[in-house]
């Protein structure tokens, strides 16, 4: 089944069905200085909720936390969203925190889809909140893996 394009830029949209990953310019300045505060507020410990070297809102049994967190993330994200993209429903904003350091990798795998990839496309936007390296956590991608799996 062809799906219909998402990005409103055609050279994105035929590189995101090409190589599975683009890269674009999201926020400003001020808007990551928001989240970056919004995000210490929310988690004033942060080395607390790291667990194996990852933390995820969306694993918190709290329900109240994370649609906290999922409104006011969609808040600044929503109309950028809007604007790259079309044919398109956001589903979930979440804030994740990475640790560094040994043992700290999150290995080699395909995130999974939420829903029948026979007739729609599901798409996770990473959106680091400071400069990554690969000391810090740099995020990898290979080209193409997008094509490998095609699972739910």
């Amino acid at each position: 089944m062809r799906h219909r394009p998402v990005m409103i830029d055609v050279e994105l949209q035929k590189t995101l069905d090409e190589d599975g990953v683009i890269s674009f310019p999201c926020l400003s300045e001020d808007e990551i200085a928001s989240l970056t505060e919004y995000f210490k507020k929310m988690h004033p410990k942060q080395e607390d909720h790291i667990y194996h070297g990852f933390y995820n809102c969306i694993t918190s049994s709290d329900y109240e936390y994370k649609r906290a967190i999922h409104d006011r993330v969609k808040e600044i994200l929503e109309p950028k969203v809007q604007s790259i993209f079309q044919n398109l429903r956001s589903l979930t904003y979440v804030m994740q925190l990475k640790g560094t350091g040994e043992k700290t990798e999150l290995g080699i795998h395909q995130d999974w889809s939420l829903m029948d990839p026979e007739q729609f496309r599901t798409y996770t936007l990473w959106i680091p909140l400071i400069d990554t390296t690969a000391e810090n956590g740099g995020m990898f991608v290979i080209p193409k893996s997008h094509l490998l799996q095609n699972n739910v």
